[in-house]
């Protein structure tokens, strides 16, 4: 989220695409990797992320945000 700390938090069992805006926010990744990279991001503003771990199985979704922590980082321009 551009500006502030996002307020969201999933719900167990629903199913989140990238692109989709939720509460205040965007999911910008879904996946197993430890990194991403996030494109468009204008120069000098403040973007915050907010990952959340989950574990799938036996038709179910369950999220780990009991304790979520936030990122936060810098746009440096040129669409970095």
């Amino acid at each position: 989220k551009a500006g502030g700390q996002p307020s969201f938090f999933p719900e167990d069992n629903q199913t989140y695409y990238v692109g989709q805006s939720v509460d205040d926010g965007e999911i910008v990744f879904i996946g197993i990797n430890t990194s991403f990279r996030d494109t468009d991001l204008i120069s000098g503003s403040d973007y915050y992320y907010k990952p959340f771990a989950y574990n799938a199985g036996n038709n179910q979704i369950k999220y780990f945000s009991k304790r979520p922590i936030t990122l936060k980082t810098r746009g440096l321009g040129d669409g970095v």
